[in-house]
C-alpha cells in the first residue's frame, strides 16, 4: 500500500480487458449513431425537392414554401444535435483506450 499514490488507479488484468472491450462496444455504437445522424442530414437535404415539387400544383401556398424550410431546418438541426454527442463519445472512447493501455498500473490478485 506504500507504493500507491492518491493519484495512481489500480486495476487487475480482468477490469483491464473488460474496459477494452466496453471501450470497443461504445465505438461502435457511436459510429451506428453517426450514420444515423448522417441519414437524418440526407433525409432534411432530400427533402428540399420533394416538398418543392408540391408547389408545383394548383393548390399550392405561400405556407408550403415556409413549412419546406422549416422541415429543412428543422431535420438538419436534429441531424446535427444527433452527432454532437457521439462525436464526444468517439473521443471518450479513444481516451479510455489510452488510458488503459498507458496509464492504469496493473496487479495480479
Amino acid at each position: 500500500m506504500d507504493e500507491l499514490t492518491s493519484n495512481q488507479l489500480v486495476i487487475n488484468h480482468h477490469s483491464k480487458v473488460e474496459m477494452r472491450s466496453a471501450a470497443g462496444w461504445a465505438k461502435f455504437l457511436a459510429i451506428v449513431g453517426f450514420i444515423f445522424s448522417g441519414l437524418i442530414i440526407l433525409f432534411g437535404l432530400i427533402l428540399v425537392p420533394v416538398v418543392a415539387g408540391f408547389n408545383t400544383s394548383d393548390t399550392a401556398t405561400p405556407l408550403t414554401a415556409t413549412s419546406a424550410t422549416v422541415l429543412i431546418v428543422f431535420y438538419l438541426l436534429m441531424g446535427l444535435l444527433y452527432f454532437l454527442p457521439n462525436f464526444f463519445h468517439v473521443q471518450v472512447c479513444q481516451n479510455d483506450r489510452r488510458g488503459v493501455e498507458r496509464q492504469f498500473c496493473c496487479r495480479t490478485g
